[in-house]
Protein backbone atom coordinates (compact mmCIF):
# COMPACT_ATOMS: atom_id res chain seq x y z
CA UNK A 1 0.00 0.00 0.00
CA UNK A 2 1.03 3.65 -0.74
CA UNK A 3 -0.31 6.84 -0.80
CA UNK A 4 -1.05 9.47 -3.66
CA UNK A 5 -1.93 13.10 -3.57
CA UNK A 6 -4.72 14.07 -5.42
CA UNK A 7 -5.21 17.58 -7.04
CA UNK A 8 -8.19 19.65 -7.96
CA UNK A 9 -7.43 22.65 -10.11
CA UNK A 10 -9.03 26.15 -9.80
CA UNK A 11 -12.22 26.06 -11.90
CA UNK A 12 -11.81 21.85 -12.04
CA UNK A 13 -14.42 19.21 -11.65
CA UNK A 14 -12.25 16.29 -12.16
CA UNK A 15 -9.27 15.66 -9.26
CA UNK A 16 -5.66 14.51 -10.91
CA UNK A 17 -2.80 12.84 -9.75
CA UNK A 18 0.90 11.49 -10.86
CA UNK A 19 2.73 8.32 -10.73
CA UNK A 20 4.34 9.90 -7.35
CA UNK A 21 3.56 7.41 -4.36
CA UNK A 22 4.88 7.54 -0.85
CA UNK A 23 5.18 4.75 1.81
CA UNK A 24 3.02 7.21 4.58
CA UNK A 25 0.00 9.27 4.35
CA UNK A 26 2.52 12.29 6.09
CA UNK A 27 5.23 12.36 3.42
CA UNK A 28 2.35 12.22 1.38
CA UNK A 29 0.97 15.50 2.99
CA UNK A 30 4.23 17.19 2.83
CA UNK A 31 4.58 16.81 -0.78
CA UNK A 32 1.38 18.01 -1.50
CA UNK A 33 1.48 21.14 0.95
CA UNK A 34 4.16 21.79 -0.67
CA UNK A 35 2.89 21.63 -4.06
CA UNK A 36 0.41 23.97 -3.00
CA UNK A 37 2.73 26.41 -1.99
CA UNK A 38 3.91 26.40 -5.17
CA UNK A 39 1.19 26.11 -8.09
CA UNK A 40 -0.89 29.55 -8.37
CA UNK A 41 -3.54 27.32 -10.15
CA UNK A 42 -4.33 24.50 -7.27
CA UNK A 43 -7.41 24.94 -5.80
CA UNK A 44 -7.13 22.00 -2.82
CA UNK A 45 -5.46 18.47 -2.23
CA UNK A 46 -6.27 15.53 -0.49
CA UNK A 47 -4.41 12.17 0.28
CA UNK A 48 -5.67 8.87 -0.81
CA UNK A 49 -4.35 4.75 -0.44
CA UNK A 50 -3.12 3.50 -3.34
CA UNK A 51 -2.59 0.18 -4.06
CA UNK A 52 0.62 1.11 -6.02
CA UNK A 53 4.13 0.56 -5.17
CA UNK A 54 5.71 3.29 -2.84
CA UNK A 55 7.95 5.12 -5.70
CA UNK A 56 9.19 8.19 -3.99
CA UNK A 57 10.38 9.66 -0.25
CA UNK A 58 9.52 13.50 0.58
CA UNK A 59 11.87 14.23 3.82
CA UNK A 60 12.89 17.66 3.97
CA UNK A 61 11.37 19.45 1.17
CA UNK A 62 13.54 16.92 -1.00
CA UNK A 63 11.63 14.26 -3.12
CA UNK A 64 13.40 10.97 -3.95
CA UNK A 65 12.58 8.45 -6.29
CA UNK A 66 13.34 4.80 -5.48
CA UNK A 67 14.04 2.20 -7.54
CA UNK A 68 12.28 -1.40 -7.37
CA UNK A 69 14.81 -2.30 -5.09
CA UNK A 70 14.17 0.24 -2.47
CA UNK A 71 17.82 2.60 -3.73
CA UNK A 72 16.86 5.83 -3.61
CA UNK A 73 17.63 7.37 -7.11
CA UNK A 74 19.76 10.35 -6.77
CA UNK A 75 17.61 13.30 -8.60
CA UNK A 76 20.39 15.66 -8.19
CA UNK A 77 19.64 19.38 -6.26
CA UNK A 78 15.61 18.72 -5.95
CA UNK A 79 14.82 20.91 -2.57
CA UNK A 80 12.07 23.01 -2.84
CA UNK A 81 12.44 26.41 -1.97
CA UNK A 82 9.64 28.11 0.22
CA UNK A 83 10.05 31.62 -0.89
CA UNK A 84 9.45 34.02 1.65
CA UNK A 85 7.52 37.24 -0.94
CA UNK A 86 7.02 37.86 -4.11
CA UNK A 87 10.60 38.94 -4.91
CA UNK A 88 11.47 35.74 -4.06
CA UNK A 89 9.32 33.67 -6.35
CA UNK A 90 9.94 35.61 -9.10
CA UNK A 91 13.68 34.66 -8.70
CA UNK A 92 12.91 31.05 -8.42
CA UNK A 93 10.81 30.83 -11.40
CA UNK A 94 14.01 32.87 -13.16
CA UNK A 95 16.22 30.35 -11.69
CA UNK A 96 18.22 32.92 -10.12
CA UNK A 97 20.12 32.76 -7.11
CA UNK A 98 18.96 34.99 -3.95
Amino acid sequence: MSYKVVVTAIGEATPSYNALRFETSEEADGYGYDLMCRWFGMDSYKIEESDEPVTYRFQNQTLERIDDNDKVKDLGDHKFPKPSNLEDIHRAIKGEQG
